[in-house]
Parts: C-alpha cells; sequence; structure tokens
C-alpha cells in the first residue's frame, strides 16, 4: 500500500517516544487527525480493514489519519513512534510524495535507531530541531521508496538525478543554477527537473534549497561560526536573503535555531 504524502512544509510533531507493547496480542488505535510513524524492533503485523501487513525488525510503518490500525504484537514488542501533522497538497507545485505503508530501511538502521532517541530527546525541548529531523527522515523514505520502484522495474534512479545530487552535495557553498546543473549532466533544463520531480516528488530549486536548509541548521547548532559565515558555507552570501531562506523552509530564524543549542 503506497501512502500519499505533502512533504512540501516540515511536519508538526504531536507526539513521540519509545513504546512497549506485547502484554496484549492486539491493540487497535486511531490517529485523528494525526499520521504515525513506527519503527520496529521486532516481527509482527499490522491490520487495516481485512488487509493484514507482515513487518519486522529493522521495519518502518506510515500509517494515516483517522484510520483503525490493528497491531498484532508478540509477547517483546518495543517500537518507537512519531505521531505528527502534515498539510494537505494542494496545487500542481505542491506534489505528494508516495511512501508504502511499510518499509524495510536499507540504510544503517542502527543510525536511524540513534536519530529516533536523538528526535524523542530533542522534542520536548527543541520541538522545531526534533520536526526537521523528521521531515528528513520522511525524505529519505520517499526516496528509498522511488529507488525501490525503479529497482523493481529493473533500474536505478536515473543516471542524471544521481550525478546532480552528487555535484550539488559538493558544491552547496556555491551558485548552483539548474540551467548549468543540466548542461553538466547532459539533459535539458526541463528534462532534469521531471525526473527530480519523479524521483524526490520536487524540483530540483526546492531540493537544493532543503539540502542548505539543512546544511545550515547542522553548522548553526553545532559549532560557533558566524551567521555570515554560515550563510556563505551554504551559497547564500546575502544574509537577509539567508534569513528569509531558514525562516520560510525551518520555520524560524537563523538566531532562534542558534540559541536552541544553548539548551543542550
Amino acid at each position: 500500500m503506497l501512502l500519499d504524502l505533502c512533504l512540501q512544509s516540515r511536519p508538526l510533531i504531536a507526539q513521540t517516544g519509545l513504546s512497549l507493547h506485547g502484554y496484549r496480542r492486539r491493540e487497535r488505535f486511531i490517529l485523528h487527525g494525526l499520521w504515525g510513524l513506527h519503527v520496529y524492533l521486532y516481527n509482527g503485523e499490522i491490520q487495516i480493514g481485512e488487509q493484514v501487513f507482515a513487518f519486522r525488525d529493522g521495519s518502518i510503518s506510515l500509517t494515516p489519519p483517522d484510520t483503525a490500525v490493528e497491531w498484532h504484537f508478540p509477547d517483546h514488542a518495543p517500537h518507537y513512534y512519531v505521531h505528527f501533522r502534515l498539510d494537505d497538497c494542494t496545487g500542481a507545485d505542491a506534489p505528494a510524495v508516495g511512501i508504502p505503508l511499510i518499509t524495510h530501511y536499507d540504510r544503517n538502521f542502527e543510525t536511524l535507531i540513534e536519530e529516533m532517541d536523538e528526535l524523542s530527546r530533542l522534542h520536548p525541548l527543541q520541538p522545531l530541531r526534533s520536526e526537521v529531523l523528521l521531515w528528513e527522515i520522511l525524505w529519505r523514505l520517499a526516496g528509498q521508496n522511488s529507488r525501490q520502484v525503479k529497482s523493481n522495474d529493473g533500474d536505478r534512479l536515473p543516471p542524471a538525478v544521481q550525478i546532480a545530487t552528487s555535484l550539488i552535495e559538493n558544491a552547496l557553498g556555491e551558485q548552483l543554477l539548474v540551467h548549468a546543473l543540466a548542461h553538466r549532466v547532459g539533459v535539458s533544463h526541463n528534462h532534469l527537473t521531471n525526473l527530480f520531480r519523479r524521483s524526490y516528488g520536487t524540483t530540483v530549486v526546492e531540493y537544493i534549497r532543503r539540502r542548505r536548509c539543512r546544511r545550515a541548521l547542522h553548522l548553526l547548532t553545532n559549532t560557533s561560526l558566524s551567521l555570515t559565515s554560515i550563510a556563505r558555507e551554504v551559497g547564500v552570501p546575502d544574509l537577509q536573503h539567508f534569513n528569509k531562506m531558514i525562516r520560510r523552509e525551518l520555520g524560524c530564524a537563523p538566531s532562534r535555531l542558534r540559541a536552541t543549542r544553548q539548551l543542550q
């Protein structure tokens, strides 16, 4: 089952933590207005209506709002959970992104567990940072699904997208123009944009902005670099433009994000 999410704005977390089940073999839940993300450390099943979906240790589930979901547990069933809200996608500029109900995580699962621990720890005092981290995890799941779909078709991410994302990561501190990227990759501007939409559910420009904001967040909260230096590091030397970008993507000013570092 593939679920459509709008990831153009960050999720708003209502509750997160580590939960232990198993004293009851079956439990039924409905999250009103909230999505649910669960990271499993055991084997079990989810039932929605008449459909049963098996998962195993190392899997992630995503459940939609206002939907009755029944879990089938073993005796010992620990999992991490996040309940969150998402905006609805409206208009062609905000396409939905597809993520399966069950995903077996194909990266380093131990790193994901560390991220879930961090997310739970950050949320009470630094909700914005925890929401940005969840946002990144959801985009990662969307990217993994895109790769899996193409792998099932006997292909991987298009080579043009692989090359372009590598160029972007290595040049976030420089001027990045879509037509120049497309020229280096060997495709047209429009074709590269369409490839990014199919692969990541976003345009090249939006992808670059999101990666710059993620890099900026790391530098703001983990270094003592000045705001001017960080703006240059992520390729936005105009400080006013940098402030606007961070406010738009992360919900508050860079100075406030920097202040959260003092709460750790």
